[in-house]
């Protein structure tokens, strides 16, 4: 639902931020600001990790107790990061 431009293209409703028009507002704050702004934007990355994290821990919790995951030993879990994770540097 853009707004049309002279040129035949939708341009961005004024207020929906676009990444382009962050950054060069970001890029107009003094230094401090800057700074300011992104350890706030880390932060936030950190806490959304930090929410994804306990959900997908709290439903395999869940699966555990309901049957639907079994035990393993460290050495097979271990084991199987260690494929997983060598087929992914391939």
């Amino acid at each position: 639902m853009g707004v049309a431009c002279s040129q035949g293209k939708k341009a961005e409703p004024m207020n929906h931020p676009t990444l382009d028009r962050v950054l060069n507002d970001a890029g107009h704050l003094p230094p401090e600001e800057r700074e300011m702004l992104e350890e706030m934007l880390r932060q936030r990355r950190i806490e959304g990790w930090r929410m994804e994290t306990a959900a997908e821990a709290k439903k395999a919790a869940t699966a555990f107790r309901s049957g639907k995951l079994k035990a393993q030993s460290v050495d097979s879990v271990i084991a199987r990061l260690r494929v997983a994770t060598s087929a992914m540097l391939v």
